[in-house]
């Protein structure tokens, strides 16, 4: 579970979002995801919008005790104001609190499909939130 928000100096542009997952490790170091993603845009300064991204990922996770960094990719589709295919590598990393329970910060950069995957078209999100272990 994570969120992000964002506002502009006025609180004219603003942007909430929340991510809720669920995941399996195949390997000790090899996580795979099911993500699915919910922000939206509010303000003065902007029209209101909603956007949703179901998306799986896979990671190589190094097990170095508490910190835990992490480096895959992800891919999925992503929808509401905007709909498109979306695929792109992902990085973070793990700190336990204890043997099952982490906090994580999460950046993807998200090439859409609409846009023929070129580089410069892509969506950067970063989250932070907390997991536990079962």
């Amino acid at each position: 579970m994570g969120g992000s928000g964002t506002s502009s100096n006025k609180f004219d542009n603003n942007t909430l979002g929340v991510t809720g997952s669920i995941g399996y490790y195949v390997l000790k170091f090899l996580p795979v995801r099911l993500q699915q993603s919910f922000a939206t845009n509010f303000g003065g300064d902007v029209n209101d919008r909603f956007e949703y991204a179901t998306t799986g990922a896979i990671d190589f996770q190094a097990p170095l005790g508490r910190f835990q960094p992490f480096i895959g990719g992800f891919g999925g589709y992503a929808y509401g104001a905007e709909y498109s295919w979306i695929v792109g590598p992902e990085a973070g990393i793990k700190f336990y609190v204890n043997e099952s329970t982490f906090l994580q910060g999460l950046f993807q950069y998200g090439l859409l499909a609409d846009k023929n995957f070129e580089w410069d078209d892509g969506r950067a999100t970063y989250s932070i939130g907390m997991g536990f272990n079962f």
